[in-house]
């Protein structure tokens, strides 16, 4: 938690005076060609109600919206509810942008509804409990980032031994789509969100160190295997591949029909 902030060095009772006094009266928002905003060549103003899209998703950390290029604002879900096998494991996150966590609800949890905070670079994530939350627990956040333009967004994940905190696997990637070329999960015409893609690949290879049990190489305790199921990244990753293949397929044949028929048409 950050301490509060200090905001009465900025006078804003002062500055809202000031503000009136040359409006003549209350400020009033700019017009024509000062309110103008240029429309982004292929992007729409769209809306979504969290809990539809909490209710409705798969994996933890969905996008809300299908902007994730260079310079998008990316408002993406998590929805955790305890009960038996839904502990979610720990594992911890390194990113070059700032994190802003809101909570939207949430029943027998830390956070309390309409919680938020801005998260530090480096943050644990989940817990090295193994007891599973308590049945009737639950909990909505949407964690919004803003992707950079022009530039690689660092990004770590690292698994932890439980006992000595030594690190046992780390991941480092590129969480930025518009800078990737791994064909296998982006394009530019259907972005992917690298974090998921890239935590589920750095779980996956944690989980093959060891089938019940992962020895830690410092002091060998036992940990035990990353529950992915519980995220869903797994599923994401899967099904980003599927899509991908399956729309180059269409485009391959759209082609080829394309070539048959003018093949056809020079013919006559």
């Amino acid at each position: 938690m950050h301490p509060a902030i200090d905001v009465s060095r900025f006078k804003w009772a002062e500055i809202a005076q000031e503000l009136r006094a040359e409006f003549g009266g209350a400020p009033q928002p700019p017009t024509g060609e000062a309110l103008a905003i240029a429309p982004h060549p292929w992007k729409q103003p769209l809306r979504e109600n969290v809990y539809w899209v909490g209710r409705e998703t798969y994996a933890q950390l969905s996008p809300m919206f299908p902007y994730l290029d260079a310079g998008s604002i990316v408002p993406c879900v998590s929805v955790f509810y305890g009960g038996p096998g839904t502990n979610v494991g720990s594992f911890v996150h390194v990113n070059t942008l700032d994190e802003v966590v809101l909570n939207f609800g949430s029943v027998q949890s830390y956070m309390k509804p309409g919680f938020a905070r801005i998260g530090t670079k480096t943050h644990g994530v989940g817990s090295f409990d193994p007891a599973d939350p308590p049945d009737g627990m639950s909990t909505v956040n949407v964690i919004t980032q803003r992707h950079p333009i022009g530039a690689h967004q660092d990004e770590s994940i690292i698994f932890l031994c439980h006992s000595c905190k030594q690190e046992i696997l780390r991941r480092d990637y590129d969480g930025n789509p518009p800078t990737r070329s791994d064909a296998e999960y982006y394009t530019p015409e259907m972005p992917t969100l690298a974090t998921i893609v890239e935590s589920s690949v750095t779980a996956e290879a944690f989980n093959a160190l060891g089938e019940n049990e992962i020895a830690c190489p410092k002091c060998g305790a036992a940990n035990r295997p990353f529950p992915l199921r519980n995220w869903g990244w797994d599923e994401y990753r899967r099904r980003t591949r599927s899509t991908l293949s399956a729309r180059h397929s269409m485009e391959e044949a759209t082609k080829a029909a394309g070539t048959a028929q003018a093949a056809q048409d020079a013919a006559q």
